[in-house]
This record gives structure tokens, C-alpha cells and sequence, in this order.
């Protein structure tokens, strides 16, 4: 009885935790700026920096404050060069893409996907 006890309390918990993730607007996208290497996101909870490295390799950090802070230890030297990309959004979605791959930030929460350029 105690084992059946102990599983439906964790599945009650488990449950309450994705519902608040799913509903969780700490990470809703506020604004954003493009430059010429990425974007950087403003969100209710920090900011989100999508840099471009290539047509398939992004870097992405993400900051609790309103900088994003440097690296201390750089893990890939490297001077990338300018890619041409695009930012596309709409009211659920702001996507960064280039010629491979599409980079999908949910509006709401902040959570982020890796697709390709078919959307696979």
C-alpha cells in the first residue's frame, strides 16, 4: 500500500510540474534584436543569445539577467563568418532559419527547437 501511496503521489507531482512548465510564461518572449551574428532574446526572465556560426551550427546561451555573460573558458576558438539568415515570427513562434536548419523559440515559454530546413 505504501509503494502505491509513494507512486501516486509522485505521479500527482510529476503531473503538476509539466502542467507548470506548459503554462510557466517566465521565459515569454518580450522582444528581440537581430544583428548581423544572431539574435538576442529579451524575456520576462532574462535574455537568450541565438548566435550563427554557420548554416548549421548555432550557439545559444541563455542569461537570468540582462547581460549575457562571456564565456571563461572559450571551448571552440574560432571567427565565424557572417551567414545569411533570416528571423521569421508570428504570434506563437519566432524562428531564426538559414539555408539547413530552423531554430523555433516558443512565444510563451522560451523553449527552443533545432529543425531542418523540411521542418523535420
Amino acid at each position: 500500500m505504501r509503494v502505491i501511496t509513494t507512486c501516486l503521489l509522485l505521479s500527482i507531482a510529476l503531473l503538476c510540474s509539466r502542467s507548470y512548465a506548459r503554462e510557466s510564461k517566465s521565459f515569454a518572449v518580450r522582444s528581440y534584436v537581430k544583428d548581423i551574428s544572431g539574435v538576442t532574446i529579451h524575456t520576462q526572465q532574462g535574455n537568450i543569445r541565438i548566435d550563427v556560426c554557420s548554416d548549421r551550427i548555432f550557439h545559444v546561451i541563455a542569461s537570468s539577467g540582462p547581460d549575457i555573460p562571456k564565456q571563461k573558458i572559450d571551448t571552440v576558438i574560432h571567427t565565424w563568418k557572417p551567414v545569411n539568415f533570416s528571423v521569421q515570427e508570428d504570434a506563437s513562434h519566432l524562428e531564426v532559419e538559414t539555408a539547413l536548419i530552423k531554430v523555433n523559440v516558443n512565444r510563451m515559454t522560451g523553449a527552443i527547437g533545432f529543425f531542418t530546413a523540411q521542418g523535420l
